[in-house]
């Protein structure tokens, strides 16, 4: 029988959970104290800034944060006044949201801090290591949505 060396240090689930936690860690020193804003709060602004409106479904599956969290943020962002709730006539259960101008507003500035920390995060990459990051991310990311 052939041992099977494993390196904790070269295992890919690992060194995603570490640099995802880094990453988000680092990014969020930038907006938080600014704008007062968790993980969780940005990357729900950040979503809704994409889309016109969006069930808190929808986000969960998108922010890879349980519901709770995700609930708890959202009806925060709406006592702010960055995210505007919509209920549907036909069934009060379903709810969309969307930013608010304010949550617009806010979005803006928002996008300044990410786009410049991502440039900080990628200096020294060339723009073909850039593409191939973000293709092998998807490819990976495309496995385990199959595999699912």
């Amino acid at each position: 029988m052939t041992s099977q060396i494993f390196d904790l240090e070269q295992y890919l689930p690992y060194l995603a959970a570490r640099f995802a936690g880094r990453i988000s860690r680092a990014l969020a020193a930038r907006y938080q104290q600014q704008f007062d804003l968790s993980i969780a709060d940005w990357r729900i602004i950040a979503n809704l800034s994409q889309f016109d409106e969006v069930s808190v479904k929808d986000i969960v599956a998108r922010v890879e944060l349980d519901r709770v969290k995700v609930t708890r943020a959202v009806q925060q962002l709406v006592q702010r006044g960055l995210l505007s709730k919509h209920i549907n006539a036909g069934d009060r259960r379903l709810v969309k949201l969307s930013l608010t101008p304010q949550g617009v507003a806010l979005f803006q500035a928002l996008k300044t801090i990410a786009i410049q920390f991502e440039q900080e995060a990628l200096y020294g990459l060339t723009d073909d290591e850039k593409h191939t990051l973000t293709h092998l991310f998807s490819k990976i990311e495309n496995n385990l949505r199959e595999n699912r």
